[in-house]
């Protein structure tokens, strides 16, 4: 092989070479939302991102248009939400997205305590680096205080219903949805399963793409399962492509840190060291006064088996704390 086909051929390898690396550092993109809030304790503004981009990496692109946006009640009512154009910052700089807000609506039964469903309907839009066109239709549920309504439908295209309650759970809990086209079953639909993380938080460096985005299936019945082994958001993602678009139902799930170990009630041990300490005081002033084996011998004594049952009961209360 002479000197000008090496040359060709090595021009050749390092722009596959160029090329993988560039797609294999891709990941899918996703609609999705950043309320300030995913556990509500009082009725106030709940203030919404929506955002277009990687989720994992943190690189955010123009939003794709908004067609409707809302938020179903415990009820299971909608209101209607409006749009605030804003701007955010991600990884490779600045894109435009939307901003919402909600308040629960305490007109409601049980003054609106239950579960808001934000969801939105977004436009097709054709990604040409990515050879594809997405449609998403995305929901999250926000919590407020009570536990109605987290499995109702928003009537969405295209949506993901879960049948595991998406709130109150740890790392290392099971997952399991119901994936809706045009409200019945879609069985053998490919599920994306992406973790959020805040921009710069990201694994440097970053993970191969099977790491980033996972992926499951439906069953005959639409339902699928997965892991949540990290604390944070997830996105998942469950595709029906239908004349060359994919559509896209996505539902976001928040997980709590690991659950901190029960609070002790100190009430108890609180009144039992109050008592030895008046025990102690009193077998104090007992050597003082004792100078001859006699009745404040006895009373000694007593009171000796009495601080033994008091520290006995503290080590009792002790040891079932740590078991809660």
């Amino acid at each position: 092989m002479n000197k000008k086909a090496i040359k060709t051929e090595a021009s050749i390898l390092l722009a596959m070479f160029i090329l993988i690396g560039i797609t294999g550092i891709g990941s899918a993109h996703f609609n999705f939302f950043l309320p300030d809030e995913w556990s509500m304790d009082t009725s106030t503004a709940n203030e919404v991102e929506i955002i277009w981009g990687h989720p994992y990496e943190g690189i955010y692109f123009d939003a794709p248009t908004i067609t409707e946006v809302g938020v179903v009640k415990p009820d299971g009512t909608k209101d209607t939400l409006s749009t605030t154009a804003i701007t955010v910052t991600g990884e490779e700089g600045s894109a435009s997205a939307y901003k919402v807000s909600f308040t629960p609506d305490e007109t409601l039964d049980d003054s609106g305590r239950g579960d808001y469903i934000i969801y939105a309907d977004f436009e097709a839009l054709h990604v040409e680096d990515e050879e594809v066109t997405w449609e998403d239709h995305v929901k999250a549920i926000v919590h407020y205080k009570g536990s109605t309504g987290w499995d109702h439908k928003t009537g969405q295209i295209m949506e993901i219903v879960p049948l595991t309650r998406p709130y109150g759970l740890e790392e290392g809990f099971v997952f399991v949805g119901q994936v809706l086209y045009n409200g019945n079953p879609l069985a053998d639909a490919s599920v994306e399963i992406e973790k959020y993380y805040p921009v710069g938080e990201a694994l440097d460096p970053l993970p191969e793409e099977p790491m980033i985005t996972r992926e499951t299936k439906t069953d005959a019945n639409g339902v699928f399962s997965f892991t949540l082994d990290e604390p944070g958001i997830w996105v998942t993602a469950a595709t029906n492509t239908v004349n060359e678009v994919d559509i896209r139902g996505i539902l976001q799930i928040y997980v709590e840190e690991t659950f901190p170990e029960g609070k002790t009630d100190t009430s108890a041990i609180d009144a039992l060291s109050s008592q030895l300490a008046t025990l102690s005081d009193k077998v104090a002033d007992l050597e003082e006064q004792t100078s001859t084996v006699g009745d404040n011998m006895y009373a000694l004594v007593a009171l000796v088996i009495a601080i033994i049952a008091v520290l006995i009961a503290l080590a009792g209360i002790a040891k079932g704390s740590k078991k809660k």
